[in-house]
């Protein structure tokens, strides 16, 4: 038994591309030749190690590549871009494991059939072995007669002719088999050399698969680790995703919150406008008629002071009653003023209140501002209250305008007509803090008025 003999139950598998077909031409016992394998390589072994090494080099550096883009892509790109390239490869590293196990069993099946080949060559040199000790029995044989031969010279002659016979039927036998040891020897050389050859392709092939088996087992840990990082990954976006539905369905009723708010304080606002609006008229239609009545009393007393100094005696006690009437329409006019300013106290409160909530409506739009594609609606909604403050104020003005000009009898001014192409109002708290001292000093006007008539 050879020595590497058993190195195929040992060894891993070979590949078949490096798989070498041999010719073998064994002698058979009559001396004739027969047709067997000789030995020839397909490629060199040594081919295996660097086309594997250099397939799994880019395949390591897109693995490589992968996770990091991975890693990387963790907070900016979108989900399904990180699914795809993770079930690429997932797919990639499934497909290169099934290649490696194929490669292993056709590695598997070549070293069966190598093994196979060498215990076959092995029976041939012990068939070798075997002919070549019967062919050195045979000599012995023959050179044994001449040892034992007889001392007589007729025996000798005797055995000398016979022994010249038998040589020489033996030379030619000699001469054959000696020529066909020299083929067998040849023969067994080459034979030497093929084992000597295939043991160091045994050699190659184990080293070979020994390398194929750490990088197998490399591959398997880093897809091991690029599973459960995919794992994680998957987590993550999963828990992102929770987390963004739920700040996308908070802020979406944190909107819709403040619409309605808008939407009321808009309501509100019209309804506190067209209330005010209704007021002032009837404020100034009440203060208009009052003025003129006085107006009336006080050009009729003073017309008939002077038109006759003798007639108010007689018409003392008109007089009186006159002036006692004027007396009564002040008290009404003074009541009529305190339920006035006690109105345009509580319109002054709404308003800084409503003033207020604008405020703090427009602090929201703008802290709701960074996320919301509706803050140009709101905005909107602001101009216009902004707009409608601006109009009571331009009819607070004008109501204190047209009361001056009842008071002093001056023709009334023509309101100036608003320009349709007024540009948009400014969003800030200077203006809304003017529109109010506006109100307010058109307010303290009309109180000194009162006061005024209350004095008159």
């Amino acid at each position: 038994m050879w020595p590497w003999g058993t190195a195929r139950h040992h060894s891993a598998p070979v590949p078949s591309q490096t798989c070498r077909r041999t010719k073998l031409i064994f002698t058979r016992k009559d001396g004739t030749t027969s047709e067997g394998h000789t030995l020839e390589r397909k490629r060199p072994l040594s081919f295996l190690r660097p086309s594997f090494t250099k397939n799994r080099e880019p395949q390591r550096s897109r693995g490589e590549g992968g996770r990091s883009s991975a890693g990387s892509g963790m907070g900016d790109d979108p989900p399904p871009s990180e699914s795809r390239h993770s079930s690429e490869l997932r797919r990639m590293l499934e497909d290169e494991a099934a290649s490696c196990r194929r490669r292993i069993e056709t590695y598997k099946q070549a070293q069966q059939h190598q093994a196979a080949l060498v215990s076959k060559l092995q029976a041939k040199l012990l068939q070798y072995k075997q002919r070549c000790k019967e062919l050195e029995g045979r000599m012995e044989e023959v050179m044994e007669p001449e040892r034992r031969a007889p001392s007589g010279s007729s025996a000798l002659e005797a055995a000398q002719a016979q022994l010249r016979e038998i040589k020489e039927e033996r030379v030619l036998d000699l001469e054959t088999t000696h020529r066909l040891l020299l083929e067998e020897r040849k023969k067994y050389e080459k034979l030497v050399q093929v084992n000597t050859a295939l043991r160091e392709q045994l050699e190659d092939a184990h080293e070979t698969n020994e390398a194929l088996a750490n990088d197998l087992q490399k591959l398997s840990s880093d897809w091991a680790d690029m599973r459960d990082e995919m794992i994680i990954k998957e987590n993550e976006w999963k828990e992102e995703e929770q987390s963004f539905n739920d700040y996308y369905s908070a802020e979406h009723a944190r909107l819709l919150a403040l619409w309605r708010d808008v939407v009321n304080l808009k309501r509100h606002f019209t309804e506190l406008q067209s209330a005010t609006s209704r007021d002032l008229i009837k404020m100034k239609s009440d203060l208009s008629t009052a003025s003129r009545d006085i107006l009336d009393s006080a050009s009729g007393v003073y017309a008939r002071q002077a038109f006759s100094a003798s007639l108010e005696e007689n018409h003392k006690s008109n007089t009186a009653g006159e002036v006692n009437m004027l007396k009564e329409a002040l008290a009404l006019l003074k009541a009529e003023n305190d339920a006035t300013a006690l109105q345009l106290r509580s319109k002054e409160d709404k308003v800084q209140k409503l003033m207020k909530e604008l405020r703090s409506m427009e602090e929201r739009c703008n802290s709701a501002e960074v996320g919301v594609g509706e803050v140009g609606k709101l905005k909107t909604e602001l101009e216009l209250l902004q707009t409608a403050l601006r109009d009571i104020a331009h009819a607070v003005l004008q109501d204190a305008e047209t009361r001056d000009s009842h008071v002093h009898l001056t023709p009334q001014q023509p309101i100036p007509p608003r320009s349709p192409k007024r540009g948009r109002p400014p969003t800030s708290a200077a203006f809304v803090e003017s529109t109010i001292s506006a109100v307010q000093a058109s307010l303290h006007k009309y109180q000194l008025h009162i006061h005024e008539l209350q004095v008159i």
